[in-house]
This record gives C-alpha cells, structure tokens and sequence, in this order.
C-alpha cells in the first residue's frame, strides 16, 4: 500500500506543469520612430547623422537646423530617459528636388541599423536654381545598441 501511495505521488508531481514562462525575442525587429520636422532650408552645410541623448545636443541641433530661418519654431518635448533623437542631413545642394528622409529602422541583437533615403533628381528633371540644405530629425526609443546608418540613393526621373 505504501509504494502504490508513494508512486502515484510522484506521478502527480511528475505530471505538474512548470509555470516558468519562456520569452523568446526575435531579430531583427522593427523600430518605430516619428518625425519631429524635416526642412530643405536646414543650416548644415555639410552631410551629417547625429545621435542626440541630451537636450543641450537637443537644443544645438534645433537650433543649427532652423538657422536659416527668420523665426524658429518651437522645439517639440522629449524625455532622454526613454527616447533619443535621430538627425539626418544631406548638406548643401545647388538645386532644388534634393530630399531626405528615414525610410526604416531596425534592431538587430548587437546593433540598429538606420536606413536613410536621399532623393536625387535625375538630370531630366527641372529643379529650382535654389541651394538647398535637405534635413530631418525624428524621435526614437533609446537604446544603448550601436547604431549604425546606411544610406541609399535613388535618382527619380521627371519623364512624363
């Protein structure tokens, strides 16, 4: 009697589900960012990516971005503790029809990879005789994950 009791014990605790959850994380993954502003009349002169963790970098940034503007705009609020800011430039362009923008991020184990857009026109097209200064700067969660921009030109064609 007492082994018939002993062994359907151990079946019963044999037979109990663990409660341990496991929680598997999959890369790559992707981020979701927003935009905070993008211009064509930015005041950097030259091709940049900045990582932007604090509001002094923050408050630089804005303010070389709308230097070339009467009146700046007011710059949006962010919280450094749980987001970071992206600035992607092209620098000067002797005509109009140049863009930049973010096209996609995407967190890998080890990094996040920043895929930036710029938008050449083709010589077909007919652009403004405008210097141009393409920028965009958008908000991301932080993270403490090198990050790493690649950048990929696409020429468009203005044929009808």
């Amino acid at each position: 009697m007492k082994n018939i009791l002993f062994l359907s014990l151990i079946l019963t605790l044999l037979s109990c589900k663990t409660t341990k959850k496991t929680v598997e994380v999959t890369f790559p993954k992707i981020v979701q960012f927003s935009e905070l502003t993008k211009n064509d009349n930015s005041g950097y002169m030259k091709k940049k990516n900045l990582i932007i963790t604090s509001t002094e970098a923050y408050d630089e940034a804005w303010t070389e971005l709308f230097s070339n503007f009467m009146k700046k705009p007011p710059i949006p609020a962010i919280n450094f503790e749980t987001s970071m800011v992206i600035l992607v430039t092209m620098g000067e362009k002797t005509n109009g029809g140049y863009s930049i923008h973010v096209k996609s991020i995407t967190e890998n184990e080890k990094d996040v990879v920043v895929l930036i857009e710029e938008m050449i026109p083709a010589k077909n097209c007919m652009t403004t005789s405008v210097i141009v200064y393409p920028a965009q700067l958008i908000e991301i969660p932080a993270t403490d994950k090198e990050i790493i921009f690649t950048t990929e030109e696409n020429i468009y064609s203005c044929e009808e």
